[in-house]
């Protein structure tokens, strides 16, 4: 019996020992690394393919010239880089030193949508806890181009970066950051998935494409998906103080807010248009209706003929797309002239003012 015993034992050691050895040839080394590539590309049919490979799963692993097509779009890589330090697994440690992506070009091939009833159901986000660390020094994208469809304009994402740090205490974001042909995003701060994910990040929005106009946008987002409350200062061509507050965000969204504009220059649309617009706006609604109001002047001490005051009370049908001016009145500041306005109007150019 203890002859059997320990002939069992031995088979499995010896088994443990075949595997891990099997496992530390394809993962850990670059002949295995390669095989294992080589058997993706046989088993996809030749839809996957990889140009070159340098280096190996469990250590650095660089891949170029990548291509995969599938039914829904065909995506080109040239450059994909993994590292990451796999002794810290055994401390619990999922530690990512670099994941970059370079030059992505993704074109998707046009599906044909059955619609389907909408059905209004109550959402709930799950509770996300990691047994685990997670630290992600650098996840990247550069030169990403993605096309809707083959003849679609392309949308254009020059660099995007992450770095964050997942625990038991939630995830902290060192740096998330977009930078588009048309503006960029910078980001940083702290998210608990968990309950409602509270939440309190920084963020800072330019206007990078000299068509638009020049604008940086700074503030804070704070609070949880039932409360939201956005700060937000506009600087450049045009000067405001953003507040809203944002409610009820997964199942039943309203929101309600004011914007302060204390500096709008006409001249930064229509250079032949002089003064300066100060004013305040008021919102409020939800995905079914918004309702604005707002009190406006414009100014110009060498244009007296464009010194004029504005009351606008407007909202808008979000499911219809139904305009209706309740009250839209300018008057010039320093004569009796005057303009009334109400009125409905709709997607579909109907109007009745």
């Amino acid at each position: 019996m203890k002859k059997w015993l320990i002939r069992i034992l031995a088979s499995l050691f010896t088994l443990v020992l075949l595997l891990f050895l099997v496992g530390f040839y394809l993962f850990g080394t670059e002949s295995g690394t390669n095989f294992l590539i080589s058997q993706a590309e046989n088993q996809l049919d030749g839809r996957l393919h990889f140009g070159t490979t340098k280096g190996k799963v469990l250590d650095r692993l660089e891949l170029t010239s990548i291509t995969f097509d599938s039914p829904v779009g065909k995506v080109e890589i040239g450059r994909l880089v993994l590292d990451w330090k796999t002794t810290d697994l055994l401390r619990l440690h999922l530690h990512i030193l670099e994941f970059t992506a370079e030059d992505i070009f993704y074109t998707a091939v046009p599906q044909s949508l059955e619609s389907e009833p909408e059905k209004k159901e109550s959402l709930s986000l799950p509770d996300l806890t990691l047994p685990i660390t997670i630290t992600i020094e650098k996840l990247g994208i550069n030169n990403f181009i993605f096309l809707s469809a083959p003849d679609a304009e392309p949308l254009t994402v020059h660099n995007a970066g992450l770095a964050l740090t997942w625990n038991k205490n939630g995830i902290e974001i060192q740096e998330l950051e977009v930078i588009m042909p048309e503006a960029s995003l910078l980001a940083k701060g702290q998210v608990n998935p968990i309950d409602h994910y509270p939440l309190q990040l920084i963020t800072e929005l330019k206007t990078l494409d000299p068509d638009l106009p020049s604008l940086q946008m700074s503030g804070r987002i704070e609070g949880d998906l039932q409360k939201l409350v956005v700060t937000e200062s506009l600087n450049g061509d045009i000067s405001a103080e953003l507040n809203i507050t944002i409610q009820q965000v997964i199942n039943a969204l309203t929101w309600q807010g004011d914007l302060a504009l204390e500096k709008l220059h006409p001249a930064t649309f229509n250079p032949e248009v002089p003064g300066v617009i100060q004013g305040t706006f008021q919102t409020n609604g939800n995905l079914q209706q918004a309702f604005l109001t707002a009190v406006l002047s414009m100014r110009d001490a060498t244009a007296a003929e464009v010194n004029c005051d504005a009351n606008l009370d407007l909202q808008v049908n979000l499911e219809t797309l139904l305009l209706t001016v309740n009250e839209f009145t300018l008057k010039h500041s320093n004569t009796a002239a005057q303009i009334a306005l109400s009125g409905t109007a709709d997607g579909a150019q109907h109007q009745d003012i």
